[in-house]
């Protein structure tokens, strides 16, 4: 039995309340009934096996891994030592991204929205910069390339464009652009580091407009004196998820305070990400959402993603434009219409992924429309019933996506009050919600 199947199989038994959440790097499967409470660890574990019809081998087989933390607990005992699983710290991984789902989830922790909608907008002079994520699950299918290539195309246009170069393990921006950095102040790697001021490498491309240009934040220091610095930052990158979101979350409030004291500086920023499940993609993808420009093979090459969910993760970053996907072929024997008819099949597997999005995106518009009317503050537990109701998805699919408007800054941790939420000022007038002052704790 893999893990996904017994997440599932132990969410269908009744009784039992399952929560899967992600504390990096530990992916926590918590069984929460009441009857629990009082029980010796043993104790638990049998009553829990009992319930889930399974045998205690094949529970203890599933989650041997050092990864996966299987707890039984009661309602209390949940809210008192796991109320941090709730955090916006609780950190992003492809282990938590390919978490089963009820049929009514609404999908990724990732899908709703980041962006004001129109009346929260005209609150605000702030403009949105545009981040736009490059990947690729294979190497060597021309993903930098195009990122440069279409880099320059906005530049001539007359578009800033800031470039990050987000390959860690093989970073190559900088000698494409034929430019050097010196110092960490230009690099993902300073941007990482507490008090160094970002200066990224400037204008490395000058379009054919007055305005257009592309700056390049490098990975790292070309300078040999920096291997270590940057082995131990990759290091730490890959053990921790939030080292590389504060550092682009970092690099987001820079650029958007210069937007807020009136000198716009970039209109688009390109990440080019490295390949695979690379730990690195989701936690900069979530600290910048925007659209996947995933770059796939049509000669079998791409067939372990397509049925993955990790084509629904990556395109659920930015619901009004979730990505495209990138092919292509360099037999000049061959033409697109050569091309489209050789690979039918192929071409049709992930137009059926974008129909999927279109449906996820109906549910989020009506998890959205269903926050009208609600107070805030409000309690996280208090508020997920009357939000599946409403909206017609399941509990769940609720509890992942208030972590996930956390995490985006739609809410906030009420402070001095353990489990409960606020929505910002900036979104309470988009989300509908009514401020009720609540009497301070005596």
């Amino acid at each position: 039995m893999t893990i996904s199947e017994f997440i599932q199989s132990i969410s269908r038994k009744g009784g039992i309340k399952v929560e899967v959440e992600y504390a990096h790097p530990t992916l926590y499967v918590l069984c929460v009934d009441n009857s629990f409470q009082g029980m010796t660890t043993d104790a638990r574990f049998v009553a829990f096996c009992n319930t889930v019809g399974m045998s205690a081998d094949d529970v203890a087989s599933v989650v041997a891994s050092p990864m996966i933390e299987l707890v039984v607990l009661s309602e209390k005992e949940r809210q008192e030592q796991f109320g941090f699983l709730s955090s916006r710290e609780a950190g992003t991984s492809w282990l938590s991204a390919f978490t089963p789902r009820s049929e009514t989830a609404i999908g990724p922790p990732a899908i709703l929205i980041n962006q004001p909608n129109d009346a929260i907008e005209t609150s605000t002079s702030r403009r949105n910069v545009k981040a736009v994520h490059f990947y690729g699950y294979k190497g060597g299918q021309g993903r930098s390339t195009v990122l440069l290539a279409l880099a320059k195309v906005l530049a001539d246009a007359g578009y800033r464009i800031l470039t990050v170069d987000a390959d860690l393990e093989a970073p190559s921006l900088d000698a494409m652009l034929d430019v050097v950095a010196t110092d960490v102040d230009a690099t993902l790697m300073g941007l990482a580091t507490p008090g160094t001021t970002f200066n990224p490498l400037s204008r490395t491309y000058v379009g054919a407009s007055i305005t257009g240009h592309v700056d390049l934040v490098s990975a790292r220091p070309a300078a040999a004196r920096f291997d270590m610095d940057f082995a131990a930052f990759l290091l730490n990158a890959s053990l921790d998820a939030s080292v590389l979101q504060l550092a682009v979350t970092n690099l987001r409030k820079q650029i958007e305070t210069e937007i807020d004291s009136g000198s716009l500086t970039y209109d688009v920023v390109l990440f080019d990400h490295r390949t695979g499940l690379a730990p690195s993609v989701l936690p900069i993808m979530d600290a910048w959402p925007g659209p996947a420009v995933i770059f796939v093979r049509p000669d079998g090459m791409a067939r372990h993603i397509l049925d993955s969910r990790l084509l629904d993760t990556l395109l659920a970053h930015d619901p009004e434009s979730p990505g495209a996907f990138v092919s292509f072929s360099l037999d000049p024997k061959k033409t697109a219409k050569d091309e489209r008819s050789r690979s039918a099949r192929f071409i049709e597997g992930f137009l059926n992924i974008e129909s999927d999005i279109d449906a996820n995106k109906a549910a989020v518009d009506r998890l959205l429309a269903a926050f009208d009317g609600l107070q805030t503050p409000f309690s996280i537990e208090g508020i997920i019933e009357p939000l599946a109701e409403r909206a017609t998805i399941s509990a769940d699919a609720v509890r992942r996506s208030l972590t996930s408007m956390q995490k985006m800054g739609m809410f906030e941790a009420r402070a001095g009050y353990p489990g409960e939420l606020r929505a910002r000022q900036l979104y309470k007038a988009g989300l509908g919600m009514k401020y009720v002052r609540k009497k301070s704790q005596e």
